[in-house]
């Protein structure tokens, strides 16, 4: 792939299937060929409707592009860089029983404005040939930001668990594996969807939804529960808010346990996970230009 431009926005009315094309980016000569060929086709970015523009995505296509170049160039240190010390890849989860890549998705977090909820794309990243979470790549899709990518890099001394190794304390859970084990003996097949990480405060939390389908005949996954980790604390309820109440519970008796063995120390005080980030400010990454 030798060419990439975010130029154009496609538009498909779902009422009668009218499709409109708008131009996102005015310098690009591809697009101006196309423009001169085709006049009328393509319509400036201005006259799309409002409401429809408030919607407007950075594509993930072109975000993961960006990623997968910064991954290797934001080594910025010459000797680093000659012997690749600090390389990124994408974790790789388990998905549909398949190991498989983790790839950008799109959340609403406070990512990059803390007062302020956006649409965002965001790509987890390890160190090659390592399972801990390395950096948090976020892209911009509302406003000034669109476009504008943030790298939110982890320090290389603390151990922040990536999602492989949470796809490990999950499958070493006996409560959940025999779980898993008595609905698939039921005529039914269980389905892990797609893991999430979100930052919040005091450290990551991933989420995963649980599925039940019909092993024979049609099969539509019905949702059953929600698994959620926070370092090696793995809970897994029907509801989100069972899950935060549980997880809650569980991280004040290890930090009981952990007050049992230590003499004269002091409880340390957890509070439930709240959205936010807390990890350090991010790097702007350069606007991508022509």
């Amino acid at each position: 792939m030798n060419y990439m431009r975010n130029s154009v926005k496609i538009v498909v009315d779902a009422y009668n299937g009218t499709v409109g094309y708008y131009i996102a980016d005015a310098d690009d000569p591809i697009i101006q060929a196309y423009n001169r060929m085709y006049p009328g086709l393509l319509k400036p970015l201005s006259q799309m409707p409002a409401d429809v523009r408030e919607h407007i995505r950075y594509p993930n296509d072109f975000f993961n592009i960006q990623v997968e170049v910064y991954a290797k160039y934001h080594q910025t240190d010459p000797g680093v860089f000659f012997r690749q010390e600090d390389i990124w890849d994408y974790p790789e989860i388990t998905h549909h029983h398949k190991h498989e890549p983790m790839k950008p998705y799109y959340l609403t977090l406070n990512l990059i404005t803390p007062n302020k909820f956006e649409f965002i794309t965001v790509c987890p990243m390890t160190p090659r040939a390592r399972t801990n979470l390395r950096s948090l790549m976020v892209g911009g899709c509302d406003g000034d930001n669109y476009g504008k990518i943030f790298a939110y890099d982890f320090p290389k001394g603390e151990l922040v668990f990536g999602p492989s190794q949470i796809d490990a304390f999950i499958d070493q859970n006996t409560k959940i594996a025999q779980q898993f084990t008595l609905w698939n003996q039921l005529g039914s097949q269980v389905v892990r969807g797609r893991m999430i990480l979100i930052p919040v405060t005091g450290g990551i939390v991933y989420i995963q939804p649980v599925y039940l389908k019909a092993a024979m005949g049609v099969a539509i996954p019905q949702l059953q529960r929600i698994i959620l980790n926070k370092g090696e604390v793995t809970v897994m309820e029907p509801s989100l808010e069972e899950d935060l109440e549980k997880l809650d519970i569980r991280m004040r008796e290890l930090s009981t346990r952990a007050m049992q063995r230590l003499e004269g120390g002091r409880l340390p005080e957890i509070h439930p996970p709240t959205p936010g980030p807390s990890l350090a400010p991010p790097k702007t990454l350069p606007t991508p230009g022509p």
